[in-house]
């Protein structure tokens, strides 16, 4: 019996730099004993997911932006052995300074596939200015608190809708890992 020739076969992972993993080869019809593998040929590209905001998690490594400059960044974190702080690693915090008034904050180009929600909070998380929306369903959200905000510095946060899937389902990456979001905080 002979069996089929496969010319080409890829998948795509998204880790964490200096992470270090194994590629394991093996027959996937699980007649490993009876037909062997043949001669094959493997090979491995990194390409980084460059974010110039990155680190920002946690809470107290939130990047400052500028109020009405738009940033463009991805919702991003790979996968690592460090299984702890997996979820909060795709958190993005930025810290922005608002005067007394209506502030909007407006999240936009997010990859349908994989919605974000963004977050106004105040950096004391006591009082009641906190305000959140989602890309569910749309690729933008525009927060706006329904009553005027005191003056002082605020937290955006963006955290995923769903949970994250940093492993290859194909040869292409997921859009979050190449599909920058653009936020743009205004008064």
């Amino acid at each position: 019996m002979r069996m089929p020739s496969i010319t080409a076969s890829s998948t795509a992972w998204l880790e964490l730099p200096g992470t270090s993993f194994f590629i394991d080869v093996t027959n996937s019809n699980g007649l490993g004993a009876l037909h062997p593998l043949g001669d094959f040929e493997l090979s491995a590209t990194y390409v980084p997911v460059d974010d110039a905001h990155e680190p920002n998690q946690p809470q107290g490594a939130a990047k400052r932006i500028t109020l009405g400059a738009p940033i463009k960044a991805y919702s991003f974190y790979g996968y690592g052995t460090n299984t702890n702080d997996f979820l909060n690693g795709w958190y993005d915090f930025y810290e922005v300074t608002l005067s007394a008034g209506t502030p909007s904050v407006k999240l936009t180009g997010v990859p349908q596939a994989f919605p974000l929600e963004v977050s106004l909070q105040s950096p004391s998380i006591t009082d009641d200015a906190s305000f959140d929306g989602s890309t569910l369903g749309s690729d933008s959200v525009t927060v706006t608190p329904p009553a005027p905000v005191l003056a002082g510095d605020y937290l955006v946060v963006i955290t995923p809708s769903t949970t994250p899937h940093p492993y290859g389902k194909g040869a292409v990456p997921d859009a979050y890992a190449t599909q920058q979001y653009t936020l743009t905080v205004t008064e």
